[in-house]
């Protein structure tokens, strides 16, 4: 029987109705205080009573939303330099793979003339044995003697950029592109300048002898490969 209609039962009286009473108010009382415990406990220690869910806290949501905004705002800022410099990195590396993979060897000594000076044998000599600071020594005393020709030209310019001296190679190497005077080299001389650009940090002066180089057919997809990197 239900408690409420039971206190309306006439055959409830005297002690039953007395024991009753008793336990209809102790049950009352400790659902009472069961409500108000959990009340407290859900509010000041975020404690949830078993089979509830908790209470979301807007503020507190709001707070981590922003939170994670910002983390990633950070995280961009920081992730670009580095996307940026692995762009670049790459297209520096596949420029010094370029330079060492096929080394351009001098063909001056194998032709067996005689009437090579000793300046020009040393010079070639250093160079095919990647001595390349010997190499320029004594190509540069080439040219101060008013000897030098085209390829004593070129080489000068190729030693310095195996050497690392990449502003001298530009210099020496964009003789072959800019003056007229020069008859030979010019295609080999174009593909190295554009390596030298690379390696100095001027790749946008670089892209126009990669074109040119791109619509022949030597080194055609290295200089394919280089110009995607740039793009």
């Amino acid at each position: 029987m239900d408690n409420s209609k039971k206190f309306t039962d006439d055959n409830l009286q005297g002690e039953e109705l007395e024991a009753f009473t008793e336990k209809f108010l102790r049950a009352k009382f400790d659902r009472d205080r069961k409500k108000r415990w959990g009340k407290i406990l859900e509010e000041k220690h975020g404690i949830n009573p078993p089979g509830t869910e908790p209470r979301r806290r807007k503020g507190r949501t709001i707070y981590l939303w922003m939170g994670a905004v910002a983390a990633a705002v950070v995280l961009l800022f920081l992730a670009y330099p580095l996307f940026f410099n692995a762009s670049e990195n790459n297209y520096q590396q596949l420029a010094d793979n370029y330079i060492q993979e096929e080394f351009f060897q001098n063909q001056e000594i194998s032709k067996g003339d005689q009437d090579i000076e000793t300046l020009e044998i040393n010079a070639a000599t250093a160079y095919n044995n990647k001595a390349f600071e010997t190499a320029i020594e004594n190509y540069d005393k080439i040219v101060e003697a008013g000897a030098a020709e085209d390829r004593h030209i070129f080489f000068l310019g190729l030693s310095h950029l195996y050497q690392g001296n990449y502003q001298q190679a530009i210099e020496t190497l964009s003789g072959f592109v800019e003056n007229e005077d020069f008859n030979s080299f010019q295609l080999e001389a174009s593909w190295f300048l554009a390596l030298a650009y690379i390696k100095h940090n001027e790749p946008e002066k670089a892209k126009p002898f990669l074109e040119e180089i791109q619509k022949g057919s030597w080194n055609r997809q290295k200089a394919q490969n280089l110009l995607d990197l740039l793009e």
